[in-house]
């Protein structure tokens, strides 16, 4: 597989009013617009989910023609490119969830890794990212006006390393490898800063859609 996505849907949101996945942003839940933009652009999806996961699967089944087909006691299928995981130790942190993501994504040879709180990326942006790969780097990351953002794209041997850490390591400790080549994309898009992690970073949000 050349390029997917992995989209992390699987926390608490418990510094918000409201569970992260559902909210809304131009008339859909975050969820939604961030997987029919990364099925835009790339032939492959896995979505992670833990906390609240029954509501979640009710979500995509509500909004693709195809409904959720079950392959195992802990995975579904929408269609031949979207597959669903749910990661039973959600709690012990987000890195269990990339693991587990990136386990099923281990052929692939780029992946594109997407928190579940940055649902207004222009779709340019998409695009753009993907064509910053090169032999000389394995890990992609944009910059805006000096500062590190996501989503962030890694190759496949990023994805080793990630699958071959401990559970309870993180990718901060994972990016001290030398061998993992580093690129800061300069970028145009300041959404990449853009987290909706409280009330008040949702409400800027959509203040701006108005």
């Amino acid at each position: 597989m050349a390029n997917c996505g992995l989209l992390i849907a699987s926390g608490l949101s418990s510094r918000i009013d409201g569970f992260k996945p559902l909210l809304q942003y131009e008339g859909k839940s975050f969820l939604i617009n961030i997987v029919e933009k990364l099925l835009n652009i790339l032939p492959n999806l896995v979505v992670v989910i833990g906390y609240n996961h029954d509501k979640l699967l009710d979500e995509l089944n509500k909004n693709f023609e195809k409904r959720l087909e079950q392959v195992s006691d802990r995975s579904w299928t929408i269609n031949d490119r979207v597959k669903i995981i749910y990661n039973k130790n959600y709690n012990e942190g987000m890195f269990t969830s990339l693991q587990l993501g990136v386990k099923e994504l281990a052929d692939s040879d780029w992946v594109l890794y997407h928190f579940i709180d940055q649902p207004n990326l222009p779709k340019e942006f998409y695009s753009d990212i993907l064509k910053q790969k090169t032999e000389a780097s394995n890990w992609i990351q944009p910059l805006f006006k000096g500062v590190k953002g996501h989503p962030v794209l890694f190759d496949k041997n990023v994805s080793s390393k990630i699958i071959d850490a401990a559970p309870s390591s993180n990718l901060r400790e994972i990016l001290k490898d030398e061998s993992i080549r580093k690129y800061f994309w300069k970028c145009n898009f300041p959404q990449i800063l853009e987290d909706i992690d409280t009330d008040e970073d949702y409400q800027k949000l959509i203040s701006a859609e108005l």
